[in-house]
Formats: C-alpha cells, structure tokens, sequence
C-alpha cells in the first residue's frame, strides 16, 4: 500500500512498509527483516519492497489500485474492494475512498491544499485546534477527540466524522502535537506514501489508510 519513514527518523533505512494481503485480508505494517509467514522482508525502498522465500526473491511495487483489483471481501482493515457505495470521482482535494476505509489522494492537488492553508495560518490554527486532546488519569495524552472548527469540507473527504479520537498514525500512539507535525513534514516533504490512521467511532477502534501517490 506504500512506505513512510519510522517516527523520529530522516535516515532513509528505518522505513517501514505497508502490505496488504488480499488473499486473506491481513494487513501488516513491517521494517525490515520481519517475517510475515515464510516470507522475510528484505529491504524497504520509497517505491517497493524485496522480500524473499527460500532462495528466491520477489520486488513488491508500490501500485494504486483504485479498486479495480480485489478479492471482494471486507477485511475491515482498509483492504480494497468493489462495491456500490464507494466514491468514483476525486473531490477538490485531490481525494477518492476507494474502499470501506481506505482513500486515495492525489499528491499535487493536496499539496495545494496544503500551501493554501501554510498562506492562511488562521485557517491552519483551526485545523488543529479541531483536534482537542484526551486525557488519561494519569493527566497524560491518549489521542485527540475530533470537534472540528475549521475546513469541515477536507475533514468529510478524508471521511472524519465529528467525535472520532485519532489514537494513532502509522502504529505510533498520537500522545503528542509534535507525533503529528512529524507526519505532516514526512508528507510534505514527499517521504511518506501511505499512512495509517487509527480511529476509534462509537467505542470501536478502527484503521483508515490513505495512499498518496
């Protein structure tokens, strides 16, 4: 589904993959030398990933379905399928859901986006002050709690809903601004093609995945 850099890292070999199995519907987010079954992750590049089996290996390269290859399931982590209610067109975001969840969001027109809102820092202030943190016991941050304030239109294309709580990004836990500054740098930045988000909606935790390509 596509790489990004492990949090904390601009060293080009902690980046770490995102694989989806169609077969079976798992998805796993891997760095390299994980073995998935009797296949070992070789080595992790921007655009594909070596793995090997036995003696052979195999190159995975970043492809873009759209939905158009599919085994049909619903694997409810994100996996592509076909199905009726899934959007066909691109929003003026450069985005299309193309699964129960899962979008894609062209690069060019979402950077747009994003210098638009970089020339507007009130507009960008409301972006992030729609993401209001949630506090453990221990007065310790858990994830942010969804109110939006500002650019409601981006946050229903990205198929946010108000109340969502963001628990995590690429399996790192969002206790913290500078976690989410750090994705938003790996995307501007051109580093990052995929990202998993972790959402959790009416007290079930769910992962949303956006490829930008």
């Amino acid at each position: 589904a596509g790489t990004f850099l492990e949090y904390g890292s601009d060293v080009e070999n902690r980046r770490k993959a995102i694989l989806d199995d169609l077969r079976t519907g798992v998805q796993s987010i891997v760095s390299e030398g994980a073995d998935i079954d009797d296949v070992t992750v070789v080595r992790i590049l921007t655009d594909r990933v070596v793995m090997r089996t036995g003696d052979q290996e195999e190159t995975l390269w970043l492809t873009f379905t759209d939905g158009a290859e599919s085994n049909g399931s619903d694997a409810g982590d994100g996996v592509v399928e076909s199905s009726s209610d899934i959007d066909e067109s691109y929003n003026r975001f450069g985005g299309k859901r193309v699964g129960e969840r899962r979008w894609v969001f062209k690069r060019e027109a979402l950077m747009r986006y994003y210098r638009e809102l970089m020339d507007n820092p009130e507009r960008l202030v409301k972006v992030f002050d729609s993401l209001h943190p949630v506090y453990t016991e221990n007065n310790s941050i858990s994830g942010y709690h969804l109110q939006i304030e500002g650019e409601p239109e981006f946050f229903d294309a990205a198929g946010f809903m108000e109340g969502d709580v963001v628990r995590a990004v690429n399996s790192v836990d969002m206790t913290n601004r500078r976690r989410a500054e750090f994705f938003i740098r790996q995307f501007a930045e051109g580093k990052s093609s995929a990202f998993v988000i972790e959402l959790e909606r009416g007290g079930n935790r769910q992962k949303f995945v956006y490829q930008v390509r």
